[in-house]
């Protein structure tokens, strides 16, 4: 069949995360109230799972009142991060085409997830050591019953041209998992 000549490799695109607290909403937050009565302004707001993106865009509104509105987010103790402009470019997330910015990674144990005890959607920092996704891999070349268990994300280009019998690149980061690869 198929699967003689032929090797599938999926993996998610996001992380899931055990979630202890899905009830937590940025807008609902003392923080916000007091950023917007501190400051004067209201965002416009895009949120994710763990993740809520503050756009500026009115052009009365200054650096000193979004990194104001950003302090005032920061005494939230359920937020892991808040970046304000340019320390978004680390990221990749600066974008100074769209006015001021501020983005807020919440812990990974908060999700706007409603009710679920797994948080499935994007909106983490990859720095998260307890986030978790889904790789498989199956066909040719592949062992057969090899179980996964632990693996980075990293590792898996490398596996990938292990695979296709293409050397990695010197300075490509990962290894790759010749544990899951069988007879070509």
């Amino acid at each position: 069949g198929i699967l003689e000549t032929t090797t599938i490799m999926l993996m998610g695109d996001h992380g899931m995360t055990k979630v202890t607290d899905s009830k937590v909403f940025l807008e609902d937050t003392t923080e916000w109230a007091n950023a917007i009565q501190t400051t004067g302004v209201t965002p416009l707001r895009a949120d994710d799972a763990g993740f809520s993106y503050l756009y500026f865009l009115d052009d009365t509104t200054t650096e000193t009142q979004v990194q104001d509105f950003a302090t005032e987010l920061r005494k939230n103790s359920k937020i892991n991060k808040v970046l304000v402009n340019k320390e978004h470019i680390s990221y990749g997330l600066y974008n100074p085409s769209v006015g001021m910015n501020i983005s807020v990674w919440f812990d990974s144990d908060i999700s706007r997830n409603f009710g679920s005890e797994f948080a499935n959607m994007h909106g983490y920092l990859n720095s998260n050591q307890n986030m978790r996704s889904s790789f498989l891999m199956v066909g040719a070349g592949v062992a057969t019953n090899a179980t996964i268990g632990e693996m980075k994300a990293i590792d898996v280009t490398p596996t990938a041209l292990e695979l296709l019998g293409i050397d990695a690149l010197p300075t490509a980061q990962g290894t790759a998992r010749t544990d899951l690869l069988g007879d070509v």
